[in-house]
């Protein structure tokens, strides 16, 4: 693969960096005593952080790891803002792992796509072929598949929980007569037990 300029590395690794994780992402600003605090960007990242980056990359993008390492030689600055944009999505999708698995599996291969149709519209951008648009392609298709196989999974947790809520209403149904009685028994004052009367 030729080397694209480094502006195209630039500008795709920004895009690669914030893949759609609008629902998971958390507002810039948080109120405390009535006004607006914002809070502070991330400027530096450890070294070890930063080889745990380009470790993530490396195993989900071999080719973004490439361009990074590129970056960091050409444009120090510029490999420090798109490093910084790769660590807010990494950090997003680690979080997303612990708090949920299920999710997790789906928004890390969204993240793969869209990582590779950026690169791949920066090669067809830098030079504009037949298979670079067949592969822009390609990716795209896979991405669409992606979030209609998602969707299909919406879809069948969704009638799981209807069949769960039907079954809900028609036990509630059954025992209507059971749980107002139960339930109003609960509500009346209790008797108080009379006194055993003394024999004379």
């Amino acid at each position: 693969m030729k080397l694209i300029t480094t502006t195209s590395i630039f500008l795709l690794l920004l895009c690669a960096a914030t893949p759609v994780l609008a629902q998971t992402s958390q507002p810039a600003t948080t109120e405390k005593a009535g006004e607006k605090v914002r809070k502070p960007k991330v400027s530096q990242i450890t070294d070890e952080r930063k080889e745990q980056l380009l470790a993530f990359v490396a195993e989900h993008h071999p080719e973004l790891k490439t361009m990074l390492v590129q970056l960091e030689q050409k444009k120090p600055k510029s490999y420090q803002q798109a490093i910084n944009g790769v660590n807010k999505s990494v950090t997003k999708i680690e979080g997303l792992k612990r708090r949920n698995p299920k999710r997790h599996g789906s928004v890390l291969a969204q993240w793969k796509i869209d990582s590779r149709i950026n690169v791949a519209a920066a090669q067809l951008k830098h030079k504009d072929t037949k298979p670079n648009r067949e592969k822009l392609k390609s990716l795209i298709g896979q991405l669409v598949d992606l979030q209609i196989d998602r969707l299909k999974k919406d879809r069948e947790q969704t009638r799981q929980r209807l069949e769960q809520i039907e079954k809900r209403i028609t036990e509630s149904e059954a025992g209507r007569d059971e749980a107002i009685e139960k339930r109003l028994q609960s509500e009346l004052p209790k008797r108080k037990k009379q006194p055993a009367k003394k024999e004379s």
